[in-house]
């Protein structure tokens, strides 16, 4: 909090008539709500402005890894941040854990369903005529937990026919929301953002890799150092909480 606050007080004094400066801040969707929130509670320095770039992380990554203009990058797995490390976009010493999270199974709050995550059958009786939405599990990371959770459950080989992958997380929500697909799998901080759907089952986490988001620091920038000490703050911290995740570790 001390070293933030110095951080900020020298970046306040050091501001000026020098046009406005852009922080450009790619986000895994999952986030999107949490960090509009802390980047609305963030007291940016006049001509100072925090930009966010929504989307999945694997389409994020590609993007800078392209040559897309960003200062910040929070994955929603380590997967996407170790390819930015690969392509030599990031160095993995500006990359430090930020967030966990955990998946739960949805469907619609009107819809009366049970369900035993380890049934076969009872997989099979729900999806015999519905669809199960998650993201694309070889690219999305809630899609690619989803895809470790079945495989250890020796599901995958019969999910697998019934899914309606998606490009985030958000859309598979998006579908259970408007009863397209009678289940979807998504993250616990998306499930509680939605007052349409009701959580049916809550995975044991052992049944997939811990749910870790990475925050990595792009440029040399200090205002944009200065954003990201910021999501290391305390108040970020309680913004973070508040949407369901956890707070790891502090850079």
């Amino acid at each position: 909090m001390k070293k933030w606050l110095s951080l900020m007080v020298a970046l306040l004094a050091s501001s000026g008539a020098s046009g406005q400066e852009e922080v450009r801040v790619y986000a895994a969707s999952s986030l999107t709500n949490a960090i509009s929130a802390i980047i609305e509670s963030y007291p940016a320095p006049e001509g100072v402005k925090i930009t966010p770039v929504y989307g999945g992380s694997s389409s994020l990554a590609r993007q800078l890894a392209n040559g897309a203009p960003g200062d910040i990058f929070i994955s929603a797995n380590t997967k996407w941040m170790d390819y930015l490390s690969q392509e030599q976009r990031i160095s993995r010493d500006d990359v430090t854990n930020l967030l966990g999270n955990q998946l739960v199974v949805i469907t619609h709050k009107d819809n009366d369903v049970t369900l035993d995550l380890h049934s076969a059958e009872q997989w099979q009786q729900l999806l015999r005529d519905e669809r199960l939405a998650m993201g694309d599990a070889n690219s999305v990371p809630a899609g690619m937990y989803a895809r470790q959770m079945f495989e250890n459950l020796h599901l995958w080989s019969q999910i697998e026919k019934r899914v309606a992958p998606s490009k985030n997380v958000r859309l598979a929500l998006a579908l259970v929301e408007r009863r397209e697909a009678l289940l979807g799998v998504v993250y616990q901080t998306d499930a509680l953002l939605s007052e349409k759907i009701k959580v049916v089952n809550t995975p044991d986490p052992a049944l997939y890799e811990p749910i870790i988001y990475p925050a990595g620091l792009l440029s040399d920038s200090k205002q944009a150092n200065a954003f990201y000490q910021f999501l290391f703050d305390d108040e970020a911290k309680a913004i973070f909480s508040r949407f369901g995740f956890v707070s790891l570790e502090q850079p």
